[in-house]
């Protein structure tokens, strides 16, 4: 009886998913018509007659000249006129560039003009263009000699793409039509979702028993009080990622370079960008790979609208975002952690403004933040019960590595953590278990992660090749050359928090003078983002980011409440530096700051930040909370209580801060 009920549910649902496929593709139908511009071609020679070519043109470059042979080499003028439509209100960046000249007009207005006496070499403009049809026109002269056509356009900050990706029409679609076209995608993605919902609805009911006792046993505390507080806080944290995602002002999310155009190629072409395709391209691919299946997707759901398609892609940091405060969690409760201490340190995971901004920023760091504190807690894990661990463990252990090398070059520090690891304990009682797990674990890592640095080392001569300045970083033959353009000896709080404020200096980020103080930098962008992302001046993709109305005095509050934690960090690292439990938590920080310190002072600009030391957030937050808990056998009454209440000042502030940022507007 159960078997055919299930049989009949799942017939139901699948003719229910298929008829609502076919109305989405009826949709697409009716709203398909032909698209492009009208084209004419204009012999300007004396006595040739005037117009030799005139028709419906999907691309607007010189191929023309090829399909018809009798249009003209030289003295020849060409125009596609016709009307671009946009769903929704967009910042663009249009390109125009030509030999002999072009000129490029948006609703009657000239917006781009190329040619021999302003420049024939492309040119850029950003425009603000607003909902609904816009017509445009590009005007191309040719007089003799080499001729060169380029015109494109992209959504503000991303790749340029050829006109016909836009949706041109030669005639102006009318409101019947732009609602077909609305209506299409709506029923496109929504019926995605009735491909996509249901089944993990279904999954989610059949394993419900199973996953309530694994998260009774790895994730929810005894004390009613203290999961009560979590629920608050994972509530919390979700509504202000919702908010930050849906308040974006540009599709990519909040990053401060493009990783997302390496995916893109890898999307358009079929193959792994190499260094010479963009300038983000010499990454070790991981992020490629991952973020393959969400740019895809959104591809999918919203009809090869690139654009649009980023919005999903920049799902993936969310995710990212996520597996790295469950990890961190997963490692303050291995050191048990309990109450309030639980609590608090969950509440300063989830609101530190660095992963908050992250969460919705596709960047290579915060996947790379993922997989190593994975690794961290499960090496520290295997740390604390090496007795009883396992080859699988071990095995694990070596695959986490594995992805974190093939992600970014930083994710070499989990190799040299595992082998010190594995070589304390080798010195220690059971001696060659140790051998043996260590050198599984390296095997694995190795065979993940290892084939990019190998094939650098035999097409570019080193294992670490990096495009522009970072390559300077990651030559061990090269000493710093920048040491001392960086201060490392003062603390200017009263110049981060002038950044705060709507009447601070404008400028890039690098002009500052505060940036050159390092850590006055690394704290700001963990306590906040020096403007970075809520003023326009201060630098970003094509400067895409707007004033957030957070008020100076809140924002100033985080900054100023975040010494605090980082105080106590710097205490608890001094009262448990001999204690053994904290081996790989100690020697991640150990080789990860040097490291970091000597590859950033190679370079001269944009190479401090906090994000490339995001995984380091659990030792930070452990930290913290040992330097806590010191201040409790302090003789000073009351001088625990008082740090305690201030961390929940400082988490609340910081919600504060995060939800005016996520909402917030000029």
């Amino acid at each position: 009886m159960r078997l055919k009920r299930f049989i009949f549910l799942g017939s139901l649902y699948l003719s229910a998913a298929a008829a609502f496929t076919c109305a989405a593709r009826v949709s697409e139908q009716q709203a398909r018509r032909q698209g492009g511009m009208q084209f004419t071609c204009v012999d300007r020679a004396p006595g040739a007659g005037g117009a030799r070519l005139a028709e419906v043109r999907q691309t607007i470059d010189l191929s023309f000249l090829d399909e018809h042979p009798e249009c003209p080499r030289r003295l020849f003028s060409a125009k596609w006129t016709g009307f671009w439509y946009l769903p929704a209100a967009l910042t663009v960046d249009l390109y125009a560039g030509a030999d002999d000249r072009v000129v490029v007009r948006l609703d009657g207005e000239t917006v781009l003009v190329r040619g021999p006496q302003v420049g024939m070499h492309t040119a850029m403009r950003t425009l603000q263009m607003a909902e609904g049809v816009h017509r445009l026109e590009i005007d191309y002269e040719q007089d003799g000699g080499g001729m060169g056509l380029n015109a494109g356009w992209a959504p503000s900050g991303l790749r340029p793409r050829s006109m016909e990706t836009a949706r041109l029409f030669p005639t102006a679609p009318d409101r019947r039509h732009q609602a077909a076209i609305r209506r299409a995608s709506w029923l496109r993605f929504l019926a995605a979702m009735f491909w996509i919902v249901p089944p993990l609805a279904c999954l989610l009911v059949v394993a419900a028993p199973t996953l309530r006792g694994w998260m009774r046993l790895n994730v929810i505390p005894p004390e009613r009080t203290a999961a009560l507080g979590l629920l608050v806080l994972v509530l919390a944290g979700v509504a202000l990622r919702l908010l930050l995602i849906r308040g974006s002002p540009a599709p990519f999310g909040y990053v401060y370079d493009p990783y997302y155009e390496p995916v893109e190629i890898f999307y358009r072409t079929g193959r792994l960008p190499v260094a010479a395709d963009c300038w983000q391209c010499y990454h070790p691919p991981l992020f490629y790979i991952v973020g393959l299946p969400f740019f895809a997707a959104g591809m999918w759901l919203f009809g090869h609208d690139a654009t649009r398609a980023l919005t999903v892609f920049g799902l993936l940091a969310t995710v990212c975002g996520g597996l790295c405060v469950y990890y961190t969690y997963r490692l303050l409760r291995l050191f048990r952690l309990r109450r309030g201490e639980l609590v608090v340190a969950s509440a300063i995971t989830l609101s530190i403004p660095v992963l908050f901004f992250s969460s919705y920023g596709s960047e290579a760091d915060i996947l790379l933040s993922a997989v190593v504190i994975a690794f961290l807690f499960h090496l520290t894990r295997y740390h604390a019960h090496a007795c009883r661990a396992t080859w699988l463990q071990a095995a694990l252990i070596g695959a986490l590595a594995g992805l974190a090398i093939a992600t970014k070059y930083s994710g070499l520090v989990t190799v040299v953590v595992t082998g010190g690891v594995f070589a304390i304990h080798a010195v220690r009682r059971d001696r060659w278990r140790a051998v043996r797990h260590g050198l599984i674990a390296l095997t694995v890592c190795m065979a993940i992660g290892s084939w990019k640095y190998v094939d650098n080392a035999a097409t570019r001569g080193t294992p670490l090749f990096a495009n522009g300045s970072a390559q300077e970083g990651l030559r061990a033959t090269m000493p710093p050359r920048f040491w001392h353009d960086y201060d490392f000896r003062s603390f200017r709080l009263a110049d981060l928090l002038v950044l705060a404020r709507n009447d601070a200096p404008a400028g890039s980020l690098i002009y500052q003078p505060v940036y050159k103080s390092v850590w006055t930098t690394l704290h700001g962008m963990a306590w906040g983002d020096m403007g970075f992302f809520s003023n326009p001046s201060r630098g970003g993709i094509n400067k895409v980011y707007v004033w957030r109305g957070v008020p100076a005095w809140l924002a100033s509050s985080v900054v100023v409440l975040g010494l605090l934690p980082s105080l106590l960090a710097i205490v608890g690292v001094l009262v448990t530096a001999t204690r053994r439990s904290l081996v790989p938590v100690l020697l991640t920080c150990v080789i990860t700051l040097p490291a970091y310190v000597y590859w950033f002072t190679a370079q001269r600009d944009w190479s401090l930040k906090t994000k490339y030391i995001l995984f380091l957030l659990p030792a930070y937050v452990l930290y913290a909370m040992f330097g806590l808990r010191w201040l409790g056998r302090m003789p000073v009454p009351g001088l625990r209580a008082a740090a305690f209440w201030l961390l929940v000042l400082l988490a609340v502030a910081s919600h504060g801060y995060l939800f005016m940022f996520a909402v917030g507007t000029p």
